[in-house]
């Protein structure tokens, strides 16, 4: 490969001269020049990047930082800034965040240290990124789009350039042009109030309905900016006793989900809302909206990537420009009122009775059933019961024959089975093409097959695991502390033991430097919560309660160990955790007063909700210290006497189906569906998915013989083993007193 050496050799020129011909930085004679370029084109010579750019100082490089590419809106703001950039003549590197503050970061210092020449950026902390870009280069070009600093610091921050688009006033136009045209009922659907293009529809939208108070409306709902959390917020603003002629939203994926939302409860509505979003310009009217709004994503690119230009081209006297560009509105047809919805006679409809634990998985299912009403023809009535009044009144056939569905804990399947609770549902599944295929491997196993048949559907997947704060584990300050206690290196633990090493470290009463409250969160409620926190413990120390022909094993040493290293976790958990339950644990993480959190992925989706949660970002997931997850979950089944078989099996098609299970997630309910696991938005949001998968693979059934007379039941070992674990976590007794009296009880009901 021919080198600029030998292109000078060949010209008869000095190396100095051709270096400065290819990077046209200083005037060399026409004749020299005529005989460099004949001596390029004879020897093929290609000037590299880093050779062009050695004495320009610069790297031809500009960075773009995007939420998202998936929202045309930022894919369309992208192709503007390319378009402009590479026709004079710069690389441009595209830099996704996910709206991460965490991998922002990151992101900036990496661009940082290859030089790039400048940053365009749509950042989720417009502050802490400029200054974090400035703490690094007082001079490189930066401009912001769509959000900017809010005033009064922008006006003292470091210099830099804004694009955005005047939202403000597009958003009163919308509301005078339907006033005009007597409407007057009116939502907003938008983003975090923290960006300015968000905080800036909602000023607009107050202005236009003459709300004084923005921040307690009811008719703001604000969301995390993607499609799910707008799906949540469309469901319970449609759920409310106000229901709006007009939805606006700021961005067309939150306009998908509100859309989405009126699929499930458009039946019952008195109006039809109309959704309007802030699209992107098309001359294509996709949803056939009355007003259309077209941001003109495209040219915003474009005025940023020629701002940074100008930026280069005179850095020392480049004035900082701010612009916002004007949306276009566009009234696409005579406005006419809404008819009301048709209401439905509600008499002779067949009624499908639930019996549902209380709790966030029930008031998910309670949110989109009417989708299955309508559907069906039929009414659902949902019963709902606290853990243990739902095993009382399902439990015995005579209790549960008011019920057509039943929702049921795992451990009970095998008992309501066997006392012809639940109806057979070999033939009902048999007949349904691809049904068995709808879950992840092993699941319908798990949690439908007892005797070789089929009695339930996987209704909520409950495999457990390890969630950690990813940015404390990463802290090389706090790494270097750990290791100096320690003599080895911070890691998400992967035994007991090391658990709860790293969880003292993490817990200010026993480390006055740690960055948070505790070590971890717990909740050992009597009995449930108490035995599934120490189930897997045991099991991590090679322990058992029962071996595998049904022979306690509680006293051996192994199972002591497990106790024992659960009783000293509490000493790094919140004060009053040993009656605490999972929510509690899910507030506390959230808040960041905590390193650590197990529990089940089910109930975990609260972390990544930004409106509630401050580590957003920052979530690390592993599977359990000891390699072993306690299976959990619920599943539902047909009582037996049920008079409303063929309906109730619809249900259980229409719960388990792929377009039901994402609405059902997002809402806080979760099921094993193939769809779910391997959705790449959802694992944007919930990114843990895949190693849940992981983690249900090394999951155990607890398993509980059922005894000399075959009645032993697995609820009666729950409340043994739980309320003597609870009453030692409490310091009530010791390890060993909770073993003795433990293995007594079951010694005696099993025989």
């Amino acid at each position: 490969m021919a080198t600029i050496k030998d292109v000078a050799k060949l010209a008869g020129v000095s190396h100095g001269t051709v270096s400065n011909v290819l990077s046209g930085r200083i005037h060399v004679s026409g004749d020299k020049v005529e005989k460099i370029q004949q001596a390029v084109k004879k020897l093929g010579y290609i000037p590299t990047a880093a050779a062009r750019n050695l004495k320009s100082n610069k790297s031809m490089n500009i960075a773009i930082i995007l939420p998202f590419v998936t929202d045309e809106h930022y894919a369309l703001i992208y192709n503007g800034i390319e378009q402009i950039l590479t026709e004079a003549g710069y690389l441009v590197s595209l830099y996704i965040s996910q709206e991460n503050p965490k991998k922002e970061a990151d992101i900036i210092e990496m661009v940082m240290q290859m030089r790039v020449d400048a940053i365009i950026s749509c950042p989720s902390d417009p502050e802490s990124t400029l200054d974090r870009i400035r703490s690094m280069s007082e001079t490189i070009p930066v401009c912001l789009i769509e959000r900017d600093i809010p005033p009064p610091s922008s006006l003292r921050r470091h210099k830099y350039n804004f694009i955005g688009f005047n939202h403000r006033e597009t958003i009163g136009e919308i509301i005078g042009i339907y006033r005009n045209n007597g409407i007057e009922s009116f939502a907003l659907i938008c983003g975090p109030e923290e960006f300015s293009s968000e905080s800036d529809c909602i000023r607009g939208f107050a202005e236009g309905c003459g709300i004084e108070n923005p921040g307690q409306s009811p008719h703001i709902i604000l969301t995390d900016n993607n499609k799910e959390s707008g799906f949540r917020g469309a469901i319970e603003l449609f759920q409310s006793s106000f229901i709006p002629e007009v939805v606006i939203c700021t961005s067309s994926p939150l306009a998908s989900s509100a859309r989405k939302a009126l699929e499930f409860t458009a039946s019952y509505l008195s109006i039809q809302p109309e959704i309007i979003e802030l699209g992107d310009e098309s001359w294509i009217n996709k949803h056939g909206e009355k007003v259309s709004v077209s941001r003109q994503s495209i040219k915003s690119g474009e005025l940023a990537a020629g701002i940074i230009l100008e930026n280069l081209e005179n850095p020392v006297f480049h004035e900082t420009r701010k612009h916002l560009i004007n949306n276009t509105i566009t009234v696409n047809r005579t406005m006419q009122d809404q008819p009301p919805a048709p209401s439905l006679p509600t008499a002779g409809k067949p009624v499908l009775k639930i019996a549902m634990l209380e709790g966030d998985i029930s008031k998910a299912l309670i949110s989109i059933v009417k989708n299955f009403e309508f559907r069906e023809n039929c009414l659902v009535e949902i019963i709902q019961h606290s853990y243990d009044d739902l095993y009382e009144a399902t439990s015995h056939i005579d209790g549960a024959s008011e019920f057509d569905i039943l929702q049921i804990d795992l451990p009970w399947m095998e008992e309501y089975v066997n006392n012809g609770n639940l109806l057979n549902l070999d033939h009902y599944i048999n007949q349904v093409p691809g049904f068995k295929q709808r879950n992840i491997p092993g699941s319908l196993e798990s949690y439908a097959l007892v005797n070789n048949s089929y009695y339930a559907i996987p209704f909520i997947f409950g495999s457990q695991l390890l969630f950690y704060r990813k940015d404390l584990f990463e802290s090389k300050t706090l790494q270097n502390s750990y290791y100096d206690q320690y003599k080895t290196n911070l890691r998400p633990p992967r035994n007991w033991s090391e658990f709860n090493g790293v969880a003292r470290f993490f817990t200010r009463k026993y480390n006055p430097s740690s960055p948070v409250l505790y070590g971890t969160t717990l909740g050992g409620q009597d009995s449930s919560g108490a035995v599934c926190e120490v189930l897997p413990r045991i099991w991590g120390f090679k322990g058992d309660v029962f071996d595998e022909n049904g022979q306690l094993v509680l006293h051996h040493p192994e199972a002591l160990q497990g106790i024992r290293s659960y009783c000293e976790s509490y000493n790094y958990a919140p004060e009053g955790s040993q009656d605490g339950w999972w929510n509690e644990q899910v507030e506390t993480f959230s808040s960041g007063d905590s390193a650590m959190m197990i529990l089940f992925v089910a109930h975990a989706t609260g972390i990544s909700d930004r409106q509630h949660s401050r580590i957003v970002g920052r979530i690390g997931y592993e599977t359990l210290p000891g390699g072993v997850s306690l299976m959990g979950g619920w599943s539902l089944g047909i009582q037996t006497e049920s008079r409303n078989k063929n309906l109730a099996f619809s249900f259980l098609k229409w719960i388990s189906h792929k377009d039901n299970a994402v609405p059902y997630m997002i809402l806080g309910g979760s099921n094993p569906s193939n769809y779910l696991y391997n959705s790449p938005e959802l694992n944007l949001i919930y990114p843990w998915l895949g190693k849940s998968m992981e983690s249900f693979q090394n999951s155990r059934k607890r398993f509980v013989p059922r005894g000399k007379n075959g009645t032993f039941k697995e609820r009666e070992f729950e409340k043994i083993l739980g309320r003597h674990v609870n009453h030692c976590i409490k310091g009530q007794i010791s390890p060993e007193e909770a073993v003795e009296r433990i293995f007594r009880e079951l010694s005696r009901e099993l025989s």
